[in-house]
């Protein structure tokens, strides 16, 4: 049992890759959604894009609102999925270089009032990466990106604190917390940010995948709730939603189903029994 629980075991990983592409479309598709609706997003994006020089700043916001838009439609095409993911890297890529760096955090310690970080970005870089690889290359190595993508952007949330030592902020948080009913709260900060980093470092280890996953989802799920379920968008018009939380969730789940056993019989014949079974 012990052994099985260092091995990993992947499979299914089209059902996993196709989680995450259906997530990130439905992301990406969020953003020209809701300029549509709010034409203010198109001029907020053009004065951004004036202010650093660029001409035609007001057909170019809307150039990329309709590229974003297509990109995320093609990616809920098999077909068109590999023009689709590029497009939108290049799309995200140019937001990190005109917008976001240096900067980091999006939401955690380091996370800059006004000034979202670049986090967000790379992870659906990392994930687009791994959803093109998989409809080009294969399945199985474009869902090893995107675990590794995916457990990587949680990296910087856990150690942030340990590195840089905050214990002011970490008491803060803490304090916070406490205020919020949870008992201990300064201790409980201090264990959510070691659960997040041990987690994360399982996942990237392939080594207890599975395990790694959930103690990830243990940390990301009730702050979803706790602090970004009233707002949809990270980046964008309003501020610390929960897209992020959600691109990581569904890297996490579609890990949990490529990792997790199954029976022999579940596989046809050709896997390693449950853990339950070996016991």
């Amino acid at each position: 049992m012990a052994s099985r629980l260092w091995k990993p075991i992947a499979h299914d990983a089209r059902r996993s890759v196709d989680l995450v592409r259906y997530t990130v479309a439905i992301v990406l598709l969020t953003h020209p959604l809701h300029a549509l609706v709010h034409p203010n997003d198109a001029v907020d994006l053009a004065a951004a894009l004036a202010s650093r020089g660029i001409p035609v700043s007001g057909a170019l916001a809307w150039l990329a609102i309709a590229a974003e838009l297509v990109c995320a439609l093609g990616l809920l095409v098999r077909r068109f999925v590999v023009p689709a993911a590029l497009v939108a890297m290049v799309g995200l890529a140019a937001g990190i270089a005109l917008f976001y760096a240096p900067n980091w955090f999006v939401v955690g310690g380091a996370a800059e009032e006004g000034h979202p970080g670049c986090e967000f970005n790379i992870l659906l870089i990392g994930c687009l990466t791994g959803i093109a690889w998989a409809a080009r290359f294969g399945e199985a190595p474009g869902l090893e990106i995107i675990r590794v993508a995916s457990a990587l952007s949680l990296i910087p949330h856990g150690a942030y604190a340990f590195v840089m030592w905050d214990v002011e902020g970490m008491r803060g948080w803490g304090q916070a917390m406490g205020e919020l009913g949870f008992p201990c709260g300064v201790a409980l900060v201090w264990s959510i940010k070691g659960l997040e980093l041990v987690s994360a470092v399982l996942r990237i280890s392939r080594r207890l995948v599975v395990i790694g996953c959930i103690g990830n989802l243990l940390v990301i799920v009730p702050g979803m709730w706790i602090a970004h379920r009233l707002h949809w968008f990270v980046v964008g018009p309003g501020e610390n939603g929960v897209e992020f939380s959600v691109v990581l969730i569904a890297g996490a789940v579609a890990c949990i189903l490529a990792y997790v056993p199954r029976s022999e019989s579940a596989r046809g014949g050709d896997a390693v029994k449950p853990a339950i079974a070996a016991c």
